[in-house]
C-alpha cells in the first residue's frame, strides 16, 4: 500500500532514515527523523533533537511560542528545524527500526536539518540560544518573516 503523501500542516511521524557517520567507532548510528516542511515550504529531511513542551498547536499561544522557537533556531543556530510527533526513546529499537512516538499532550518533537544534526548538541550547548525579545531586538524585520515561514509550516495537533 502506497504512503499518503505529507501534505501542509500535518503532524509527522517519525521514522528511522539511514546511518550517520560514525564518530563514536561503535558502528554507524542510525537516526530517528521526520520528513516535514521546511521554512522553504518543501517538504525535507529533518532528524530529531529534543522533545518540547508547547502545548496544542491548535492554540495560537502555543503556535507562536512553536513558531519563535522554529525563528529563534534559524537566526542563532543557522539551522532549519520542524515539529513532529514526540519520541519515547525507551520504545524505539534501532534493530528492528520500531519508533515509538510518545502520546503525552503538548509534547512534540523537534527535528533539525539533517546535515547539521551530528553536531547540534554541541552547538547549543556551547553557543546557548538567545531569547525572541532579544533577537527581535537585534533585527525585528528578519525575525518576523522566518516567524511567519515557521507558522505557515507548523504542523496542527492530531
Amino acid at each position: 500500500m502506497k504512503k499518503a503523501r505529507l501534505q501542509m500542516g500535518d503532524l509527522p511521524y517519525p521514522q528511522y532514515m539511514g546511518e550517520a557517520p560514525d564518530t563514536t567507532n561503535d558502528g554507524n548510528i542510525r537516526w530517528i527523523g521526520v520528513k516535514a516542511y521546511g521554512l522553504s515550504g518543501k517538504v525535507e529531511d529533518f532528524l530529531w533533537w529534543r522533545n518540547f513542551k508547547v502545548g496544542n498547536l491548535n492554540d495560537e499561544r502555543a503556535r507562536h511560542e512553536a513558531a519563535a522557537f522554529i525563528a529563534r533556531l534559524k537566526i542563532g543556530m543557522n539551522t532549519d528545524s520542524a515539529f513532529g510527533r514526540a519520541l519515547d526513546l525507551s520504545n524505539c529499537d534501532q534493530a528492528t527500526g520500531r519508533v515509538a512516538a510518545s502520546n503525552e499532550r503538548g509534547l512534540y518533537g523537534v527535528y533539525v536539518e539533517a546535515e547539521k544534526r551530528p553536531l547540534f548538541n554541541f552547538m547549543t550547548m556551547m553557543n546557548g540560544l538567545e531569547t525572541e525579545e532579544a533577537f527581535r531586538r537585534k533585527d525585528s524585520k528578519e525575525f518576523e518573516r522566518i516567524y511567519l515561514q515557521a507558522k505557515t509550516v507548523l504542523p496542527y495537533s492530531k
